[in-house]
């Protein structure tokens, strides 16, 4: 009975647990409806960390190019400033 107990506390605890950092936010949080609104900084992340051309992207790929950038705002881990911006 104890075993089943800890392991309904250990479940429970896990679940409480936030963001792995303090980063999450720290220059806002964009959605996927805000992909006009930061095309420029989209657009230069492509080119330069991801080395692609946009143009060259068909719709459904530049929408996951997009989620991946839109991941790296929300947790800011891009490799410079520039691209919150």
């Amino acid at each position: 009975m104890k075993k089943k107990r800890k392991k309904k506390k250990e479940k429970f605890e896990r679940g409480k647990k936030g963001a792995v950092t303090n980063l999450w936010g720290k220059y806002g949080i964009i959605r996927e409806t805000d992909m006009w609104n930061k095309r420029p900084e989209f657009t230069a992340w492509l080119a330069e960390v991801k080395q692609v051309n946009l143009e060259s992207l068909p719709n459904w790929e530049e929408k996951q190019m997009f989620k991946q950038f839109m991941e790296d705002h929300n947790t800011a881990t891009f490799p410079s400033k520039k691209y919150y911006n």
